[in-house]
């Protein structure tokens, strides 16, 4: 099996797990919510500034806001929707990050390594400060 195979068989087998472990919180996010916390949505509809309380919280950026996310303790998942900037500080590593098309996504931090960025062959800019030696993933 081919180097080249090999990721690209890793990136959809990633992609199928971070699907299925966002559905669950795929529930509409509460205004009252002051926090994002795993296992709830936290959306932003329009132009947010983000962090996650601990770990594995699960970000969306709908379609034509700008979303800055803070995840410091790791494993976040990030959807980023059409025409979107997203941005992703991920010191604690572990975090997955899906760009659409037309949308601008950077993972600026992930210094625990294991982040896999995922853009649509339509994105605008589609940058990863973690590179294949940490672990990262970048297609």
């Amino acid at each position: 099996m081919s180097f080249s195979h090999l990721v690209s068989s890793s990136k959809k087998i990633l992609l199928a797990v971070c699907a299925a472990a966002l559905l669950p919180m795929a529930s509409a996010c509460d205004d009252t919510q002051d926090a994002c916390v795993k296992g709830q949505a936290c959306v932003c509809e329009d132009d947010c500034s983000e962090e996650c309380e601990g770990s594995g919280c699960g970000f969306t950026c709908e379609p034509g806001a700008d979303c800055d996310f803070a995840c410091p303790e790791g494993g976040c998942s990030v959807v980023c929707g059409d025409g979107t900037e997203c941005d992703l500080d991920c010191p604690g590593g572990n975090c997955q990050m899906t760009c659409s098309a037309e949308a601008s996504c950077n993972v600026t931090d992930c210094a625990g390594g294991a982040c896999v960025l995922t853009c649509d062959p339509a994105s605008a800019t589609c940058e990863n400060a973690c590179g294949l030696e940490q672990g990262c993933i970048t297609g």
